[in-house]
């Protein structure tokens, strides 16, 4: 009879706890209009951006992102263009098969250069022939007295995972004698805590752990006690609210380290640039300011993880000059206001060929 009371006693406890739990979601889903942790969003200037990689047919054993970022509404124009970034050109963009192929250079290519990043190294903005991949060409073929085949598989508004994506997917079929991956300061920048109008955010993939991820994502109740214990933990430790997942730092350098593995599996060597965007020298205002020096955290994240992936790596920082001709012209007017301009002029592009230059000849 005790054991059967005892058992009841179990049950009505495990009930209730059900119900309170039930309860307390429903109240809170009739409190927030969205998650608790990003509910802070609403009537501010800024909103929850989420973005899959671009890659064609994607490897999942190399990597899978999904990227999650916070956009200030005055830099969107209309859904998914970004006014002064994403130029009329991009229409004209495809990521479908292994990219174009250009010779520079007389006679038979000896070397073959693959060259893959987001819309910098896509050259967006900028006449083919000015940009860095054509420029680290022209170097090549100077210092090797052949020709080079450079393969451009870089992809406007890619991520790290697309970058790495596409390299892999040519790998099927080609075989590069040196791959070059240019990667953008802001690669890693779609894990963010931070304070929007006094009040904190965080989007629920930050969460570590698949399980805590999916359970965050969609309880209000599970959300808030993770995000409440995150918030607390945050606030007790020095620096800005914001940091690179976990989960993102790993998935970088496995792909980062994998993609080396497969490429030198051909034969080829693969080396790495971390780009400082030209307008960084301009940044101005608490918001854009705090932007900045967190992509220059970044920097130095990717940097560390690519040394430990043992992956060989340069970091162009330092090279801009402040000027507006070291910018792309359509984003001039964005960088007056002291807004972070992305995206490299010609000159620019020469800028960043020189600083990668001396690792692409010590690499060949």
């Amino acid at each position: 009879m005790d054991s059967l009371s005892s058992k009841i006693r179990i049950l009505a406890v495990l009930l209730s706890t059900a119900a309170g739990i039930l309860g307390v979601e429903w109240g809170l889903r009739s409190i927030y209009p969205q998650l608790p942790s990003i509910s802070a969003l609403e009537g501010s200037d800024f909103r929850l951006e989420r973005l899959v990689d671009l890659a064609e047919n994607p490897d999942g054993s190399l990597c899978h992102e999904v990227r999650t970022f916070l956009s200030h509404r005055s830099r969107w124009g209309t859904p998914g263009a970004a006014s002064g970034v994403h130029f009329s050109e991009l229409a004209n963009v495809t990521t479908a098969g292994d990219g174009q192929v250009v010779r520079y250079g007389s006679g038979a290519a000896d070397r073959r250069l693959w060259i893959a990043g987001d819309s910098l190294a896509y050259g967006l903005g900028v006449d083919a022939n000015k940009t860095l991949g054509a420029v680290l060409s022209v170097e090549v073929t100077k210092h090797t007295g052949g020709a080079v085949d450079t393969r451009n598989l870089a992809v406007p508004g890619a991520g790290y995972c697309t970058v790495a994506q596409r390299v892999a997917g040519a790998l099927t079929t080609k075989v590069p004698d040196l791959v070059l991956l240019v990667l953008s300061a802001d690669d890693l920048e779609e894990r963010l805590m931070l304070v929007v109008d006094g009040a904190l955010v965080a989007p629920p993939d930050l969460a570590s752990g698949r399980l805590v991820r999916w359970f965050v994502g969609r309880s209000w109740f599970a959300n808030l006690l993770w995000f409440r214990v995150t918030a607390m933990r945050e606030a007790t430790e020095d620096g800005p609210k914001r940091f690179v997942g976990a989960a993102t730092k790993s998935g970088f350098k496995r792909a980062m380290g994998r993609l080396k593995t497969r490429i030198e599996a051909k034969g080829g060597v693969m080396v790495v640039a971390i780009v400082e965007p030209p307008g960084m020298p301009l940044c101005s205002g608490s918001l854009m300011q705090a932007r900045c020096e967190w992509l220059k955290e970044d920097m130095r994240t990717m940097a560390d993880l690519l040394k430990q992936a043992d992956v060989t790596h340069m970091t162009a920082s330092g090279i801009w000059s402040g000027r507006l001709s070291d910018i792309v012209p359509r984003e001039h007017s964005i960088a007056k206001r002291g807004m972070l301009a992305m995206h490299p002029s010609a000159v620019g592009h020469q800028r960043i060929s020189d600083a990668i230059w001396p690792m692409l000849k010590d690499a060949m």
